[in-house]
């Protein structure tokens, strides 16, 4: 069984377009990336573990700017799963102009997945207990932030990208604060992947976030976004 002509094509073409969009925007600069590294564990009694590390970078990350690392626990079930965990958050500054800043911040986490056939929905709510560092590391503020995402995937049976199965993906994401602004970050993300045997998943994406006008001025964000992920 293969890929019908006209799907094999969009999985081909689809990174050139996305390199192409990117160093069109980027005009002189490359543009900005994001790595992951994705680990779940599904246990008996339904324990599941959870933990991932990240470096976000200027010019395809040469320049690095965030490094993270997360860890949560809690339990799955057929439809989802949900988790509390840790984490922390180092802001560098590219131009060693700044000191590093660091957050540390607590996690609640629920999934739940709507599957069509090959489709599949994702409904994720987030709730983050943030502590972020002052610039002059004087102590930390405290932040509440609410996140929810909706995501959807369609993924390909047939075997022909590298011995695995391709797949498509995409999600938007709105981020809340319970303040004045309430408002605090939009992302939109589209990429393709491909995964092996159930556990091994290799993807690559277009990531765009919008932050607020107002303390910042008007931000955008166009990020390559990469990640490798293992569950067992």
């Amino acid at each position: 069984m293969s890929l019908a002509p006209h799907r094999l094509h969009i999985l081909l073409v689809w990174p050139l377009a996305l390199l192409g969009s990117m160093a069109l925007h980027a005009q002189t600069s490359l543009p900005p990336a994001w790595i992951q590294v994705y680990l779940q564990h599904k246990g008996m009694h339904g324990i599941f573990l959870e933990a991932d590390a990240g470096y976000r970078g200027d010019e395809l990350a040469t320049h690095a700017t965030t490094a993270l690392a997360r860890v949560g626990a809690g339990r799955h079930w057929k439809a989802g799963y949900a988790t509390a965990g840790v984490a922390w958050f180092e802001n560098i500054d590219p131009a060693q102009v700044a000191a590093d800043r660091g957050e540390f911040r607590l996690y609640q986490k629920l999934l739940l997945r709507q599957p069509f056939s090959k489709f599949e929905l994702s409904h994720i709510y987030r709730a983050e207990e943030r502590w972020l560092q002052r610039a002059d590391h004087s102590g930390f503020d405290f932040q509440l932030r609410l996140r929810y995402m909706l995501q959807a995937a369609h993924s390909f049976d047939a075997k022909t990208l590298l011995k695995g199965n391709a797949y498509l993906t995409a999600n938007t994401e709105i981020f809340l604060v319970p303040d004045d602004r309430v408002f605090s970050q939009y992302r939109i993300y589209g990429g393709g992947g491909i995964a092996w045997n159930k556990k091994w998943k290799w993807e690559l994406g277009y990531l765009h976030l919008w932050l607020p006008k107002k303390p910042t001025g008007t931000h955008g964000n166009a990020v390559i976004r990469t990640s490798v992920s293992y569950s067992w």
